[in-house]
């Protein structure tokens, strides 16, 4: 090989609940514009927008008893060479740009030693060509635990508020960002990792110049639009799909559940939509203080021994936060969800 400067893999993680799909829209939007800058994303599997068949792949691997990826589509089970090659020779093949890949599943479902071994020895292959940055964002845990919730109900769970932070806080490989930044340093080198606080980054320049920046892409010659978000349930909407997630109301839906819910939600006046299930002071702590260790370690490592999560607001401070425990969904309840619904879309249902 000639002493050509190697280009970069740029290897998108997570965390889950940190803008991902805002990013990964904002790149599939724009990969011919993104090409002419130098950098491809590529299309891989069913997915247009991100490249979660790679760790679909492996995951029969971190959960044997359930081998098929809940978040990938299809029942067939993936061959993990086959994918894993298809991509390692996509990348030769388009060794004179440089390459990103994102899924959220990287950091959120590959927390095994033996997934990370063959991810390595696969990147490894490309290492003639490529340099390898990992690109992870962190969110204060509190922040990320109350977020998740939404989604595990997304999802199809049934899991109530009050019962949620219990079965939720000693979830290390999901919120102990030390143990996750040292299971992919071992691997791939300290110096490889780029690590960012959400938080921080949308604050400042906004969550998608923050990742254009890192990777070195001109976000001003991009077409950025922010219609890929996904939609917040409030909890009277949380509430009403706890009982669309039962076994007979789901069959009636179906794959539309989601779709379903989404439309209920974009139909309720903003106020409605403000009302989310947060914790409370208390419950915030706890949160914090069971992670504080993990924090230091982080931010010693990674941000110079400078804080990396902001303090709780004023708002966050108070005792009686709303909505920090489970409410109910009253008949009167669900039927204004749907009456909101059907004045919405009456037009197309007369």
């Amino acid at each position: 090989m000639d002493n050509m400067k190697k280009n970069t893999l740029y290897i998108h993680i997570g965390c889950e609940k940190t803008g991902t799909t805002s990013i990964q829209y904002a790149l599939s939007d724009n990969r011919e514009l993104l090409r002419r800058q130098g950098f491809v994303y590529p299309i891989l599997g069913n997915f247009k927008f991100a490249q979660s068949i790679l760790p679909a792949a492996l995951q029969h691997w971190e959960t044997p008893l359930r081998p098929n990826a809940d978040y990938y589509p299809g029942e067939e089970p993936l061959d993990k060479e086959v994918v894993w090659n298809d991509f390692v020779s996509f990348a030769k093949e388009n060794r004179d740009k440089n390459i990103i890949i994102s899924s959220e599943h990287f950091s959120s479902r590959m927390v095994k030693d033996i997934s990370l071994t063959f991810i390595h020895s696969k990147i490894s292959e490309l290492a003639p060509f490529f340099d390898v940055k990992v690109i992870i964002y962190l969110r204060r845990q509190d922040k990320f635990m109350e977020s998740t919730y939404s989604t595990i109900i997304k999802a199809g769970g049934n899991l109530g508020f009050d019962d949620f932070l219990k079965t939720h806080i000693d979830q290390d490989f999901r919120y102990n960002f030390s143990v996750i930044l040292n299971l992919w340093s071992s691997y791939f080198g300290k110096s490889s990792l780029i690590v960012k606080d959400y938080e921080t980054e949308v604050r400042t320049g906004g969550l998608l110049n923050s990742f254009f920046d890192i990777v070195g892409v001109d976000s001003s010659k991009l077409i950025l639009e922010n219609k890929n978000e996904n939609v917040s349930w409030p909890s009277s909407v949380i509430e009403l799909a706890r009982f669309c997630n039962t076994a007979r109301v789901s069959s009636i839906l179906g794959n539309h559940r989601v779709t379903f819910l989404d439309s209920i939600t974009k139909t309720l006046p903003q106020k409605e939509r403000t009302k989310a299930y947060k914790f409370n002071s208390e419950q915030r702590n706890t949160i914090l203080q069971r992670y504080k260790a993990s924090n230091k370690a982080v931010e010693a490592e990674y941000f110079s021994g400078a804080p990396v999560f902001s303090e709780l607001t004023e708002e966050e401070s108070q005792t009686d936060q709303v909505l920090s425990n489970e409410v109910g969904v009253t008949k009167q309840k669900i039927a204004e969800l749907i009456s909101h619904f059907y004045m919405k879309h009456k037009d197309k249902i007369d």
